[in-house]
């Protein structure tokens, strides 16, 4: 009999790699009609908070071919290096590592972010990443308090309405 821990790790795994998979290079898409960002046809993502499922959203996207983690992200070291020894182990090559979310937000070699942080920092973590340029994919926004939840959303649709963005979101419910 397959344990209610195990079919959620393993359903979660599946649909994080058949959504995200599928999408890549339709988002991956330049705005202004230019091509495929990125090198070698792949989207550079950011994993941000990797001390626990930003560890298990990591081990799924480095398996993708159209996919590249080019940095991780947490305030502990020590996840960091976990984190970016799991990509290295995977694809054979390693993220660059940072404590700092401002810095990683300004890196050239970020097409989309992946924000797996403590609920508290969802709402801000994804107002800061949200640049024209790009990809936010957002843990479940039911997790984030009414307020914040509701701040999150306001803002989503400004810049929908303002920048023309595309807003990908996912709720688990």
């Amino acid at each position: 009999m397959v344990s209610r821990r195990s079919f959620i790790k393993n359903a979660f795994l599946g649909a994080a790699s058949l959504s995200v998979g599928s999408t890549l290079k339709t988002f991956a898409i330049d705005p202004a009609g230019n091509g495929i960002t990125g090198a070698n046809d792949r989207i550079r993502l950011a994993i941000i908070g990797v001390n626990s499922r930003g560890n298990g959203i990591a081990s799924c996207l480095s398996k993708i071919s159209d996919c590249e983690i080019t940095w991780v992200c947490d305030v502990d070291s020590r996840a960091i290096l976990k984190c970016q020894n799991l990509v290295n182990k995977i694809t054979g090559k390693t993220p660059k590592g940072e404590k700092d979310i401002r810095k990683v937000l300004e890196a050239p070699d970020v097409d989309g972010v992946v924000i797996a942080m403590p609920d508290h920092w969802h709402a801000p973590a994804a107002i800061m990443a949200m640049q024209p340029s790009v990809l936010v994919l957002d843990e479940p926004t039911s997790q984030l308090d009414p307020i914040a939840a509701s701040d999150f959303l306001a803002t989503l649709g400004k810049i929908n309405r303002e920048l023309g963005t595309t807003i990908i979101l996912t709720e688990h419910r």
